[in-house]
């Protein structure tokens, strides 16, 4: 088994109105529970568990304040020609996002001794992976019903960061926190 990924992000916390949101999950997509929902701040990959201390120490120390947000509509990741996700653009609290990304990404890469990530910064939230054996049709099919599922309304708060990992049984859930901040 591959050695897990780990990342930092904002835990996205949604009500029970969440899973009524996705009427019709085309085959071949793996929507995310609820509490697998977040916004990534830093992806840093495998971690030795030197790095792994000192980036817990380093969310432990880094101050959160509530954000409320909202979504605009679904994208396909990397982008729509090959995609392994659709995530959630930020309506409300998109430029905000790109500041605390901004401000705060290459302190976590260099805690987990990782190289900068010089990609433009696009704060969104996943929702769900297409399995990879998805064939061409079921993919256009894809798109075809992110481009018009009805985008939740709700805004959300995000109000504290954390190190997430591959959860133990992935079946049941994709992530699980390692450690978080308290919110001020």
């Amino acid at each position: 088994m591959r050695a897990a990924n780990f990342f930092v992000a904002f835990p996205v916390r949604v009500g029970d109105w969440w899973q009524r949101c996705w009427p019709d999950v085309p085959v071949g997509f793996r929507l995310f529970k609820p509490q697998d929902l977040h916004l990534t701040l830093a992806f840093l990959g495998p971690l030795n568990l030197r790095h792994q201390i000192d980036v817990e120490k380093l969310v432990q120390e880094t101050r959160s304040e509530m954000h409320s947000v909202s979504f605009s509509g679904l994208i396909a990741l990397p982008n729509r020609h090959r995609f392994s996700v659709l995530s959630l653009e930020l309506r409300r609290g998109r430029e905000q996002f790109v500041k605390i990304i901004t401000n705060l990404r290459h302190r976590f890469l260099e805690a987990a001794d990782r190289p900068p990530d010089s990609r433009s910064v696009l704060p969104h939230v996943t929702i769900g992976r297409a399995i990879k054996s998805l064939r061409p049709a079921d993919r256009l099919d894809l798109i075809e019903w992110a481009e018009n599922v009805e985008v939740p309304t709700q805004e959300v708060k995000l109000d504290r960061l954390a190190l997430y990992t591959w959860a133990d049984d992935r079946q049941i859930q994709q992530f699980k926190i390692v450690c978080q901040n308290r919110s001020n």
